[in-house]
């Protein structure tokens, strides 16, 4: 199975709302594997793995402020930078 680049991912994943309140759903064409979130200082500050196409986050936990969402699809990985009102 070839994988994609981040370029040709950009188009079938997405973040939704951004910014976002206490809940992020991330949205893919290809099954998502893991997602995972990092802090603008790069510090990982979860993981979920699933095997979804659709994933509701509960972000309430998180602290105000950017992050990088890490997404893991059978495709390929891609970034999402995402705002957590």
């Amino acid at each position: 199975m070839r994988l994609l680049s981040e370029a040709e991912l950009a188009s079938t994943c997405s973040v939704y709302p951004n910014p976002a309140n206490n809940e992020a759903v991330v949205l893919s064409n290809f099954r998502v594997e893991a997602v995972e979130i990092y802090d603008m200082s790069g510090r990982m500050v979860r993981r979920e793995e699933v095997s979804a196409y659709e994933l509701h986050l509960d972000l309430q936990s998180l602290a105000s402020g950017s992050y990088v969402f890490k997404i893991k699809t059978v495709k390929g990985t891609i970034e999402k930078k995402v705002v957590k009102q």
